[in-house]
């Protein structure tokens, strides 16, 4: 199986990346987010995925900047109805972290914003992956239930003017002192220090 592929980048567009090694050039689909990534020349490293099309119709390199864009893809396959088109698509859609959010949080009317994705796809996706989206781990925003207490904290404190550090400083010390707390008492807890 091929795992990675690395090289020099000699062609890249928004959903497609070649990349010369060894000799051979490789032509890449790759999501938006790893686009961004790229660099616009020298040797970049991409995580691969290698789909075989159905009845002959070929073989497709999909490449991901970080194994939690490459782990995401392969669990939307594993989703009756989703294939290599449809799972790309909903990486270049959004954000890992917000679609990792929508899965956990059951938001179908987010998941059915992003192109191809329908009501009953919405759906699936949510079903099959909810109870395993926390498999991505915390490149990908995922947090556990108690985390997230903090991490609402942080996100709140940075809405009310805090600097990101400044408010992990303060949500923390909150959250030590009332480890078993809701938002609501951390929040007021990290309200009353500086």
């Amino acid at each position: 199986m091929l795992d990675r592929v690395r090289g020099k980048v000699i062609e890249r567009s928004p959903t497609r990346v070649v990349i010369e090694s060894g000799g051979l050039g490789f032509a890449v689909d790759i999501p938006l987010s790893t686009y961004e990534r790229l660099p616009t020349n020298g040797e970049v490293t991409l995580l691969c995925s290698l789909c075989v099309g159905p009845q002959g119709l070929g073989v497709r390199l999909f490449g991901f900047a970080t194994s939690a864009e490459r782990a995401l893809f392969r669990m939307l396959l594993s989703v009756s109805g989703v294939g290599p088109a449809m799972a790309l698509s909903v990486l270049s859609g959004s954000p890992l972290r917000q679609i990792a959010a929508a899965i956990r949080d059951e938001d179908e009317s987010f998941l059915k914003q992003i192109k191809g994705v329908g009501q009953k796809t919405a759906r699936r996706i949510i079903v099959e992956l909810k109870e395993r989206v926390d498999e991505l781990g915390t490149e990908a925003g995922v947090v556990h239930p108690r985390d997230r207490v903090l991490a609402d904290v942080v996100a709140a404190l940075v809405s009310l003017g805090r600097t990101r550090s400044e408010a992990e400083r303060i949500a923390t010390a909150a959250r030590k002192a009332h480890p078993d707390a809701s938002v609501e008492v951390v929040l007021r807890e990290s309200l009353k220090r500086r």
